[in-house]
């Protein structure tokens, strides 16, 4: 059971004071040597993953971001 205090970003984003952080999930980018037909569809979902982390920054008040991203291979 996650502490309650704990919140995890995924499509979204949380400001703390006048930092924001949207978070996502990172994967092998195109163009990489370990980069294959397989991974096309999974870079492409958290590509627009994170994009929707940073849409819900819209109307949001903040001076500084920081994007938090995960990869486990």
């Amino acid at each position: 059971m996650l502490d309650p205090s704990v919140r995890l970003l995924q499509n979204d984003s949380i400001v703390f004071g006048d930092v924001a952080i949207a978070g996502g999930r990172g994967w092998t980018l195109p163009g990489d040597e370990f980069f294959n037909g397989d991974d096309e569809k999974i870079y492409l979902r958290e590509l627009e993953r994170l994009r929707l982390s940073f849409e819900s920054l819209a109307g949001k008040t903040f001076r500084h971001l920081v994007a938090a991203l995960h990869y486990r291979q």
